[in-house]
């Protein structure tokens, strides 16, 4: 008579947890939830002129988000460059 070893094998129903019966994970890059990335992301070059106003700490940032001017500023250019801003941000 020949006599063959009995394996123990749990079966399960649905594997425990997030993982397949494979063993591999569900999700195997994750997610993102209820709240997920933007999809699209925006890049852009300042305009050098801006910064070159906003780097004089003569102008400033309101809390509206609009330039302000600080202190007087060197030349009428650097007023449309503020004005022109502004409209930009509107």
């Amino acid at each position: 008579m020949l006599y063959l070893p009995l394996l123990a094998v749990k079966a399960e129903r649905w594997p425990s947890g997030r993982r397949r019966s494979t063993g591999n994970a569900v999700y195997p890059t994750g997610t993102e939830g209820s709240n997920p990335s933007l999809s699209a992301i925006l890049e852009f070059e300042p305009d050098t002129a801006v910064l070159a106003v906003l780097a004089s700490n003569n102008v400033g940032e309101n809390n509206k988000g609009y330039l302000e001017i600080l202190k007087p500023l060197a030349d009428k250019g650097q007023e449309k460059t503020v004005a022109d801003e502004n409209s930009d941000r509107k």
